[in-house]
């Protein structure tokens, strides 16, 4: 157990539910309240009483609970902030304390309060900090790399636009070219072709 659950003041809850018991035994025009719903406060008030004094902060807690559901009164916003804090929960505390002391500006146990209000401020800063996951986020470049690409369709390439269309061109007039330079030479034949010696001439 953290040393600030330690210090509670045992006069300030005693202040605190002696208020209660004059709320709850005497009628007051600040609460718009029947008196089935004073009675079912009241029982609640008291199996929270039980519980709270077994150390049974979370059963306390949902009996005070019910308890100011029936009847908003004050000071079951202390003892529900004093359940809190024994089960090491400042933020929760902190807030109830708060709206105790909204709700009871001439409170006679103020003074008190106040003081656990800041050991609630103390002990939250004393908190770990909260566990987070750092989700990765998609960079500009993921977005790039993932965003569809329009490819434009490849249309065949004409028989005259092919490479292998000059090349063989090229081959052939150099052939013929040799050919007739061959033959124009005195006594000169055409080379014997590859089917035999046959003379085109």
């Amino acid at each position: 157990m953290r040393p600030w659950i330690l210090s509670l003041s045992t006069e300030a809850r005693a202040v605190a539910v002696c208020g209660l018991s004059l709320l709850l035994l005497l009628p007051s025009p600040a609460f718009a309240a029947t008196a089935e719903d004073r009675r079912a406060a009241r029982a609640h008030f008291k199996e929270a009483e039980k519980a709270y004094a077994a150390g049974a902060y979370t059963e306390a807690l949902t009996s005070y609970e019910q308890a100011y559901a029936r009847f908003e009164a004050p000071a079951f916003l202390f003892n529900m902030a004093q359940c809190h804090r024994h089960l090491e929960r400042p933020r929760e505390a902190l807030a109830l304390y708060q709206r105790f002391l909204d709700a009871s500006p001439d409170a006679t146990n103020r003074t008190v309060v106040e003081g656990l209000v800041e050991e609630m401020k103390v002990a939250i800063a004393a908190l770990p900090p909260p566990d987070f996951i750092l989700l990765p986020s998609r960079t500009h470049f993921e977005s790039v790399a993932q965003a569809p690409v329009a490819v434009a369709p490849v249309e065949p390439k004409r028989v005259h636009e092919q490479w292998w269309f000059w090349t063989a061109a090229a081959v052939v007039v150099g052939g013929v070219a040799t050919g007739v330079a061959l033959a124009a030479q005195p006594g000169g034949e055409l080379p014997p072709a590859s089917l035999g010696d046959i003379n085109l001439r």
